[in-house]
């Protein structure tokens, strides 16, 4: 059903110049002529029927109308204003998708994520648990956390940070082997190998890190094999 509303210009001018008690200051403050005005409200009066305002030489006052009129009225522009006012200072969101490996995911950047939407509530965060291959041309992600050499064809890279690699287990189980120089890793000592960036010969594992340090009598090629760094981790404390 159709609304029979009034002319909303003329509800405005109304509302102005009732406001103000003056057909200038209220022309002043729309932007338009003081006869601009009047013949909105004359157009306002002529649909409801009524007068709203007395004229006199150099002052206008509101009739009985006119003050009834106007408390509704000037709610109803309260309203218009503070909901465009709410819409327009609404955030427009914006989503960002972060490729990232997932134990660094769950040890490094889920941790920080509650300070990062206190200080950018505008930015939602897609986290996308995965490494990023160095051998891909294209990949649907805005930004990725990425391990290894910088060579992404067709990305721009920045060094976040580097890590120092050793090897780990929990406290009882070197007592039990008396694990205390490297010496002491033969082969009653089960490796645990993480394998996450398992095809790329870039990423340390156990062959490469006792070849740095001189040990070469240890078979590496024995022991549990893990597809995400968070899973050896477990292994290694438990």
């Amino acid at each position: 059903m159709a609304r029979n509303l009034p002319p909303l210009r003329a509800v405005r001018a109304f509302e102005a110049a009732a406001r103000s008690l003056s057909m200038t200051r209220a022309a002043r403050e729309l932007g338009v002529s003081p006869g601009a005005i009047s013949h909105q409200i004359r157009q306002l009066e002529e649909f409801l029927g009524v007068r709203l305002f007395l004229r006199e030489t150099r002052k206008v006052s509101l009739t009985s109308a006119g003050r009834t009129f106007l408390p509704a009225i000037t709610r109803g522009l309260d309203a218009i204003e503070e909901a465009a006012k709410r819409l327009t200072t609404v955030p427009q969101h914006s989503r960002v998708r972060v490729s990232v490996e997932t134990t660094l995911a769950e040890r490094w950047l889920v941790p920080r994520l509650a300070h990062f939407y206190k200080t950018y509530p505008e930015i939602e965060i897609e986290l996308q648990g995965r490494p990023l291959d160095p051998e891909a041309a294209a990949f649907r992600t805005n930004f990725a956390v990425a391990y290894g050499p910088r060579q992404y064809h067709g990305l721009s890279v920045e060094r976040m940070m580097s890590e120092a690699v050793f090897p780990v287990c929990s406290p009882a189980f070197q007592e039990g082997h008396g694990l205390y120089q490297l010496a002491d890793l033969d082969q009653s000592v089960r490796l645990l190998h993480d394998q996450t960036f398992g095809r790329y010969n870039w990423f340390p594992n156990w062959q490469v890190w006792l070849a740095k340090h001189g040990v070469h009598d240890v078979d590496t090629s024995q022991g549990m094999r893990f597809c995400t760094s968070h899973m050896a981790i477990v292994a290694a404390s438990d």
